[in-house]
């Protein structure tokens, strides 16, 4: 799948995507926070911005997102602001080089997920001593409890957590990349399927 030519595009078909992205990211979350998920989902329109409209638009939408719910729903998210940026250049960089196709979704899956564990376990361990209020805590408890320590654990939950998250998050913007094929602007249009698949 080719990623989109937003310079074919209107400015405003690049604020519809960016809108739509940060609505994504912030219903997701709180759809987390609200069903106990064992998730995060608050970077799946990171991830659909990046693909459509390349690194520095998946960018804003991480930092947007995390300023947005860091002022209004907790403060702490502030300091996470650098895991979503990453996700959104790292996603856009993969895919403005190569096809959006199975083979490079998994790739950027790992990617992702080592970069969510890596860099969010940093900040979780330091600053809130591993423990962040969110269904991720329950794993690192019970790694925890059973010998295993506080550190290890963390890294072990996140990378659970975060593989999970993001296997969710990249089949959700094939099932969105595939709506905008049909009902947006021709622009759009540029957006299709390799023949290959692998």
């Amino acid at each position: 799948m080719k990623r989109l030519n937003h310079s074919r595009c209107r400015i405003s078909d690049c604020a519809y995507v960016v809108a739509i992205s940060l609505g994504l990211n912030i219903l997701g979350s709180q759809a987390v926070t609200y069903l106990q998920l064992p998730a995060f989902l608050d970077s799946t329109g990171t991830i659909l911005a990046a693909v459509l409209l390349g690194p520095l638009f998946g960018s804003l939408v991480g930092l947007l997102t995390n300023l947005i719910e860091g002022f209004f729903i907790y403060s702490g998210l502030y300091y996470f602001a650098i895991v979503n940026i990453l996700i959104g250049l790292v996603t856009g960089v993969i895919f403005k080089k190569y096809p959006f196709n199975v083979k490079y979704v998994v790739i950027t899956t790992i990617i992702l997920a080592l970069i969510g564990t890596i860099v969010g376990n940093i900040i979780a361990y330091y600053l809130f001593g591993g423990i962040t209020g969110s269904p991720i805590d329950d794993i690192t408890i019970y790694l925890v409890s059973s010998g295993m320590s506080v550190y290890n654990a963390v890294f072990v939950s996140g990378f659970i957590i975060n593989l999970f998250d993001k296997i969710i998050s990249f089949v959700l913007v094939f099932v969105i990349i595939g709506f905008f094929q049909k009902y947006v602007d021709k622009c759009y249009l540029n957006i299709k399927f390799d023949d290959k698949t692998n």
